[in-house]
């Protein structure tokens, strides 16, 4: 491992500077030197987001398909640049590479010369590591691309290459229809392009035999359509007049029985008027009538109004009556009344005769008192005197008392006899009125000429009732016997029509106004089969001209001879073209072959050799030797000669062979990807701590040589490598 190796390239990367990408925004990462850099952060401090930056920069940013991580950062785009620098000695400007969107590439543009000798997937597999990626690095066939390409310096690998010559290859021997011009498809076209000509001559002779019967069969099917179109017309034109005379038929006996029917109704107008009242005057116009029974209301209502007032006369008379016969009907109350009378003149003669006697006392007292002075006289005269005085007042008053009990019965009696007289007064007078009103009405019926309601105001009324339905029937008899007399008339012009309008039927048809609509309808029938069968002749040769119409469209393919060959020209100088490409392919896959297999024999040995020296370092000798087997498969010898496939290796020895193979490959292709960076993420966390030890040693021997940016976010792998490397330069997040 103490071969001699090449300088480093002319720059290398010095500053980092995110505008935005991911969770990251405006930082600046650095600087880094030009061998071996540690950057240090905790967890998501963005370790891995710069390593994905740095690719993403140089190769465009990740577009997210799958589970990959987009670092789409929220309310900006992606952008950033990487600053390359010349080394010591370069004499040479620092560089800029910068990038926003993946549309619009990286800048400077054209594109810088440090990606001149490196492609994205050397990068992706090679320069950019992870403890994912240490997992495998695919057969021997990959293995043998990514060496060839670090060993040509070419931006493609050569066996990429040879994949896709032969996959060119296969293109063209292919039978596939997604690759017409392989040499099979072609040859295959030719064939049926052959066929088809040999075809279209084969048909042309029964082509031009059925074209000529085209133009045979062509005017007679126009004659024959023109005859069916006449015989549909007269077909219709007959099926239409014949339902037009049936339904003339049908309207003329429908007349028929109309213009009996009104025969029969005028007849019977004509012999039974309307009845007539003949004692009545007929001609009293409405205005008259209208007056006549106003007037017979008002009288009706006065005579409704006398005969209240005679009904309540009758009753006065009656309860008057009625309460005299009450008050004189007892006989025992004139006894009482001659008594009473007798009294009365007992009472009368003592209220006289009694005062008279106490005044003649007084008087006699006063006169003896004169004569002999005694004051008894005296005595007596004033008390004769009082005496008569009391009874001049008190008798008179008690006769007055009784006189008037006597007057106030007699005056009931005679206020009875009195409201009865006059009640008999009312009465007679209310029935002088009602009997003069009614020779009133009389008169008035009369001179109205309705004497023969003798003064029933109410027949009266319904004999203007009657004479006003008389006339009413008189004028409904009028209008019905007009309209049957206007129906006819109508009638007999609609039979004259629709004899007009049949006889019209008849001679559009050709056909004598007796013919019956049964001779019609055979007619009909017997034409209907002659349609049908110009019908059935029109669909046949409508069919056989159809059939050869295709057969001579089909034939436009002969007309289509010389394109035909124009085209199997066409094949035969496609297939010489791809013929000579399959040639020019075999010749480079055969020099790719002979270049791939001069390669592996020189430069493939040298890199199994120092993976295996690498191997023996991070491994602490316990496996020692890196090759390929028959098959093109690595496997991995120990110090006693066995050897074992990866996937029987365990994980971290597995990520340390394809480790030491990744550093073989960079050591053995030093022209590949020379100012590139080698970014490793976390490589070292699957390693214990003695294979760690040497997995550095080995990452430091690389960095003699190339640029290495380690990222970790491990303080033991901070102190590992500060203790075990000559020049670190330890970058923190």
């Amino acid at each position: 491992m103490s071969k001699a190796r090449k300088a480093f390239g002319s720059h290398y990367l010095r500053t980092v500077h995110i505008d935005a990408f991911g969770s990251i925004y405006q930082r600046n990462i650095g600087p880094f030197t030009e061998g071996l850099n540690l950057v240090y952060g905790a967890n998501e401090a963005g370790k891995t987001t710069a390593s994905a930056f740095i690719g993403g920069v140089l190769f465009g940013w990740p577009d997210g398909r799958g589970s990959r991580n987009p670092y789409k950062p929220a309310g900006a785009h992606r952008s950033g640049s990487l600053v390359f620098e010349a080394r010591e000695g370069a004499h040479a400007p620092a560089i800029e590479c910068r990038r926003e969107k993946n549309t619009e590439g990286i800048l400077p543009d054209p594109e810088p010369f440090v990606l001149d000798d490196i492609d994205e997937a050397t990068y992706r597999s090679i320069f950019s590591l992870n403890s994912d990626e240490l997992l495998g690095l695919g057969g021997g066939a990959d293995i043998a691309s990514h060496l060839l390409t670090a060993g040509a310096g070419t931006a493609t690998s050569p066996a990429q290459a040879l994949g896709e010559i032969q996959g060119r290859i296969n293109q063209c021997l292919s039978r596939s229809a997604q690759f017409p011009d392989s040499i099979p498809n072609i040859e295959d076209a030719m064939e049926r392009t052959r066929e088809a000509l040999e075809a279209a001559d084969a048909e042309a002779q029964t082509f031009k035999q059925e074209a000529r019967e085209y133009e045979e069969l062509l005017p007679r099917l126009e004659a024959a359509k023109v005859q069916l179109a006449q015989k549909n017309e007269q077909v219709e034109n007959l099926a239409t007049q014949a339902k037009a005379i049936e339904g003339l038929f049908e309207e003329q006996q429908r007349l028929d029985d109309e213009h009996n029917n009104l025969i029969a109704q005028e007849t019977q107008f004509g012999q039974q008027p309307p009845q007539q009242f003949d004692t009545l005057d007929l001609d009293i116009d409405n205005a008259r009538m209208r007056a006549l029974r106003e007037d017979l209301d008002e009288m009706l209502l006065r005579q409704a109004q006398l005969e209240s007032e005679t009904q309540h006369a009758e009753d006065d008379y009656a309860q008057a009556k009625a309460h005299f016969a009450a008050l004189a009907q007892s006989g025992a109350h004139e006894r009482q009344q001659q008594a009473e009378s007798r009294r009365q003149r007992y009472v009368s003669l003592l209220s006289i005769g009694l005062p008279a006697v106490f005044v003649l006392a007084t008087f006699i007292m006063l006169m003896m008192m004169r004569d002999t002075h005694d004051t008894l006289f005296m005595v007596a005269a004033v008390v004769f005197g009082i005496a008569a005085l009391l009874c001049a007042f008190l008798l008179p008053r008690l006769l007055i008392n009784n006189e008037g009990q006597r007057s106030a019965e007699e005056q009931d009696i005679e206020q009875a006899r009195n409201n009865l007289n006059e009640a008999e007064q009312r009465l007679s007078a209310a029935a002088e009125k009602q009997d003069a009103f009614a020779s009133q009405i009389a008169q008035s019926l009369e001179a109205a000429g309705l004497g023969k309601a003798d003064g029933d105001l109410r027949y009266a009324r319904a004999l203007l009732d009657d004479i006003r339905e008389a006339r009413s029937n008189q004028q409904v008899f009028e209008e019905q016997r007009n309209n049957v007399l206007s129906a006819r008339a109508s009638l007999d012009a609609a039979r004259t029509r629709n004899a007009d309008h049949l006889q019209q039927a008849y001679a559009s048809i050709g056909l004598d106004e007796g013919v019956s609509l049964g001779h019609i309808k055979a007619q009909l029938a017997q034409e209907g089969e002659a349609r049908q069968k110009l019908s059935d002749e029109v669909s046949e040769l409508s069919q056989r001209l159809g059939q050869l119409q295709t057969d001579l469209d089909r034939a436009e393919h002969l007309q289509d001879f010389d394109r035909l060959k124009l085209e199997d020209a066409q094949l035969v100088t496609r297939l010489e073209e791809t013929k000579n490409e399959l040639a020019q392919l075999l010749l480079v896959r055969h020099l790719l072959e002979e270049s791939i297999a001069v390669w592996e024999d020189k430069s493939q040995p040298e890199v199994y050799r120092q993976a295996g020296e690498l191997l023996s370092l991070m491994t602490d000798a316990s496996w020692v030797e890196v090759s390929m087997d028959a098959q093109g498969k690595v496997v991995v010898a120990n110090a006693f000669g066995q050897t074992r496939e990866p996937q029987f290796l365990s994980l971290g020895t597995r990520q340390q062979l394809y480790l030491a193979l990744r550093i073989a490959l960079l050591m053995t292709a030093e022209n590949v990807g020379r100012c590139i960076p080698i970014i490793a993420d976390d490589i070292l966390v699957n390693f214990d701590a003695r294979r760690r030890v040497g997995a550095v040693s080995a990452l430091q021997e690389l960095s003699k040589t190339r640029q290495l940016i380690v990222f970790t976010c491990h303080e033991e792998v901070v102190r590992l490598m500060q203790e075990n490397c000559e020049k670190l330069n330890v970058v923190e997040l």
